[in-house]
């Protein structure tokens, strides 16, 4: 099948909406895309396809509705580097935005300029960021599953990779509006400084969902603080988390004393859990998911009680079997 649009396409400069889904086979936008002023609607679909954004997206000042933005290294024969007007997104998008990245793309620390890439679209109110697999899109049980590679060469890869996404990840940092964050497959150590040293409470006050899947480098968060509208929180396949907080992140980040009990470890069939409840702490959260989390060992690190909180609808297991509500 076209691998890329013809060039031509720019000339359409009335065009407003324009839907790509079902061409797997395509993987460029032409070169000059950002002629195409007038757009306002540019659906991508799916997770295959375009393998990176076309310089100056930025520029499409009129495009509310984006449903993938691609991050990869560039392909084509105009070996152009990827640089920071081609990860830039544009101010007018509007709802929930995806941001899919390759497994090959190497990051440039700091050439997003002032601000990051998403700082300036303030109407965005969902972000999803995914790390695309190293391998050809195996499955999520086995990757989860599959052991540290032993191959030194395998392991020298897989260190550039953490360092580029790490690298990335820093400069992804959404607009303070943003309520909804969600971050797949992300194979870094490092949770970025906007959401860890100064908290999530400084730099994203208005969540209400927040999912963490898949990130096998987390051993801990030391990231969530005091979130007041944090309705749902997911954590799921964080085979090395060990803690969600320490002590010193929860103290600066404006909660003086909660404490959590431990949490065993899952085995077959279930995981127990006992999970913080404050008055102070997510005081609006309803559903907790804690998913395959093998080295869990509390909550807090430093810290072994917990309060109460009112109808915390809980689930905590290597399985995914529904625990009881969580009582008052």
């Amino acid at each position: 099948g076209m691998k890329m649009l013809p060039d031509s396409l720019t000339d359409l400069i009335n065009l407003q909406s324009l839907n790509l889904y079902g061409c797997h086979s395509l993987e460029e936008l032409p070169k000059d895309f950002s002629k195409l002023v007038g757009l306002r609607a540019l659906y991508v679909g799916g997770n295959g396809g375009i393998k990176y954004m076309p310089f100056g997206m930025e520029k499409l000042t009129r495009l509310s509705k984006l449903d993938k933005f691609a991050v990869g290294q560039e392909e084509s024969g105009l070996k152009r580097v990827a640089g920071r007007d081609g990860l830039r997104a544009p101010r007018s998008l509007r709802g929930h935005l995806k941001i899919c990245i390759d497994k090959d793309y190497k990051h440039i620390k700091g050439n997003c300029g002032e601000g990051g890439y998403l700082c300036n679209a303030e109407c965005l109110n969902s972000v999803c960021i995914r790390w695309l697999k190293p391998r050809n899109e195996i499955g999520f049980f086995r990757s989860w599953l599959e052991p540290d590679s032993e191959n030194e060469e395998e392991r020298e890869n897989e260190e550039e990779r953490k360092d580029h996404a790490e690298d990335l990840f820093e400069d992804l940092q959404p607009h303070c509006n943003l309520t909804e964050l969600e971050v797949l497959g992300y194979p870094g150590v490092r949770i970025p400084k906007w959401a860890g040293e100064y908290s999530l409470t400084t730099s994203l006050p208005n969540l209400v969902k927040i999912v963490l899947r898949d990130c096998p480098g987390l051993k801990e968060l030391s990231m969530l603080g005091k979130l007041p509208y944090l309705k749902f929180f997911e954590l799921s396949a964080l085979k090395n988390l060990e803690y969600v907080e320490n002590e010193t992140s929860s103290i600066n980040s404006g909660i003086s004393s909660y404490e959590a009990a431990p949490v065993t470890a899952p085995t077959t069939s279930s995981m127990s859990a006992e999970v913080l409840e404050s008055s102070r702490f997510f005081p609006s959260l309803k559903e907790l998911y804690l998913l395959w989390l093998p080295k869990l060992k509390g909550w807090c690190r430093g810290s072994s009680t917990v309060g109460s909180t009112s109808e915390l609808g809980i689930r905590a297991a290597s399985a995914g079997h529904r625990l009881r509500s969580f009582p008052r």
